[in-house]
């Protein structure tokens, strides 16, 4: 990954298609499907739905602090769905 890094950094400027698609899980067979936006991480390897969804999650948001993209996001990882919802009951707190 380090060296894909080096030869192909992510710009802002170029936004790619995921490298995979994310099906099925062999073992559970119930993974929903869902189509993933392009990022400019998208093209790196290892850059699966954790990745993806952290990116949108942390990075736009730190980039352009008025961007709301993160809003959007449905994460399948417990960790993200809970931060999420963390934040959008801040929100609603503080306003």
């Amino acid at each position: 990954m380090s060296k894909a890094y080096i030869v192909d950094p992510p710009s802002e400027n170029d936004t790619r298609p995921p490298r995979a698609a994310f099906r099925t899980n062999q073992h559970t067979k119930s993974l929903r499907s869902k189509s993933y936006l392009s990022t400019p991480i998208s093209h790196l390897p290892g850059t699966g739905p954790y990745a993806l969804d952290s990116y949108r999650i942390f990075c736009l948001n730190h980039q352009n602090p008025f961007c709301e993209e993160w809003k959007t996001v449905q994460p399948t990882d417990k960790e993200l769905v809970l931060y999420l919802v963390s934040m959008l009951v801040y929100l609603k707190l503080d306003s």
